[in-house]
């Protein structure tokens, strides 16, 4: 039986769940604990790429670790993401001008 694709999620997605999820400090029990849709070994096998995650999914994870289901999907930023509506965290304001002279 074919294995079925999401085309909205890219090549290395697996790589960007598990950084996600060391990022935000949770283990994939902890992830999984944080939604009621995912358990553990489904984790394990979205980071290994052995299963491609659903829309849903990757919606739930984006929300316990804090980024956007566009980035775990494509590795892509926006200031808006389509697929879950989560805006991308604001960015400290780089120190841009110099200091007056004295």
């Amino acid at each position: 039986m074919a294995q079925t694709t999401n085309s909205f999620v890219k090549a290395g997605f697996g790589k960007r769940v598990k950084k996600a999820r060391e990022q935000a400090r949770l283990s994939q029990r902890a992830l999984a604990a944080k939604s009621d849709e995912l358990g553990f070994a489904y984790i394990s096998r979205i980071e290994s790429e052995t299963r491609q995650p659903s829309l849903s999914a990757l919606i739930h994870i984006a929300q316990a670790t804090k980024t956007t289901a566009l980035e775990l999907a494509t590795g892509r930023r926006a200031s808006r993401c389509p697929y879950c509506g989560r805006s991308e965290p604001k960015q400290p304001k780089a120190e841009t001008e110099a200091p007056a002279p004295s």
